[in-house]
């Protein structure tokens, strides 16, 4: 007899960003990883806690400038209800400041948006 085949579990992603096509930009490559998908997308900071409350996502990828507050914060108050959400930042911004104010904030990761793929 034949063992099983067992799918992959799914890495479930959340996207926050106040822009939509940057929502798209970035939807469009994970839906189509089998293993990974976009389970919602929030486009400000208290749409984020609210998504992240009702959806529990195994990782949020958020950007950094949110109109409502910054990322930093929504971090802060996600990590301090749920201490294991792992969370990638995003951000147009590649200062020292910045990248510290993430990483207190408890981000597992700092990406700038102008990151070029070729280095």
């Amino acid at each position: 007899m034949k063992p099983a085949k067992i799918a992959p579990r799914l890495t479930r992603i959340m996207l926050v960003d106040d822009h939509f096509m940057a929502r798209i930009g970035l939807a469009l490559p994970i839906n189509q990883q089998p293993d990974m998908g976009v389970i919602a997308e929030a486009c400000n900071g208290q749409e984020a806690l609210e998504l992240y409350r009702q959806h529990l996502p195994d990782v949020v990828i958020m950007d950094y400038a949110l109109p409502d507050i910054t990322g930093p914060e929504v971090v802060t108050a996600i990590r301090q209800e749920f201490p294991g959400a792992r969370v990638l930042l995003l951000s147009a911004h590649e200062g020292d400041e910045h990248i510290h104010r993430a990483i207190e904030a408890g981000v597992c990761g700092y990406l700038t948006k102008n990151s070029d793929h070729a280095h």
